[in-house]
């Protein structure tokens, strides 16, 4: 059980190291969209990073879940 919990807390690291990356990501590129948007069709750009930012949201909601589950 020890080594179960020592990878979740690795994984739960990585998650939030993922997490700032993400978050960051979006903040930066929502500053950049309206500078790309006037020489560049940025649709195919914003369609892309929607539907990755909802893979993560899926995993970001599974691994609270995950959390509640394992901490308790």
């Amino acid at each position: 059980m020890r080594i179960a919990r020592r990878a979740y807390r690795t994984l739960k690291e990585g998650m939030r190291t993922v997490s700032s990356i993400v978050e960051k990501t979006a903040h930066v590129y929502s500053l950049a969209q309206p500078l790309l948007q006037q020489s560049f069709d940025t649709r195919g750009m914003d369609d892309g990073l929607m539907a990755a930012y909802t893979g993560y949201q899926q995993s970001r909601d599974f691994a609270h879940q995950l959390d509640a589950i394992l901490t308790n």
